[in-house]
């Protein structure tokens, strides 16, 4: 799940953060989605994986590590991956990280409890719309 809106942006909680995309019209090719992210890494967490899905598919495997944390990363949904739903033309995308825990866990001496995955700070669709 995600935690409250912050100034900067979203924590995901918990083992998998999901988002569901909508779009007015059926896309005629990929989509591509530009993500600004990072990751909950500390002291006794240095890396951490997450394993992204569109449509129930792992189409990304996205690595944080201290130097390349923040950042933006880039995902390519295949156009078939939409599916009509009851709102309209529709993809969910799903963050799977490897690793949870408690941020107190991760970074010993903080008051936070939430078990931190990715951090959401931004979004972009690029290109992709009928």
């Amino acid at each position: 799940g995600w935690s409250g809106p912050e100034p900067w942006g979203i924590w995901g909680i918990g083992p998998a953060h999901s988002m569901q995309l909508y779009f007015n019209n059926r896309p005629r090719s990929d989509i591509v989605v530009e993500f600004r992210t990072a990751a909950a890494l500390g002291e006794m967490r240095v890396t951490q994986q997450i394993n992204v899905l569109a449509g129930g598919r792992t189409i990304a495997i996205w690595q944080f590590t201290k130097d390349a944390n923040h950042g933006e990363r880039s995902l390519i949904i295949p156009a078939d991956f939409v599916i009509d739903g009851p709102d309209g033309p529709t993809v969910e995308v799903e963050f799977h990280p490897v690793s949870v825990g408690p941020a107190n866990a991760i970074n010993p001496g903080s008051k936070d409890d939430r078990a931190l995955g990715m951090a959401l700070i931004g979004m972009r669709v690029s290109q992709g719309l009928a």
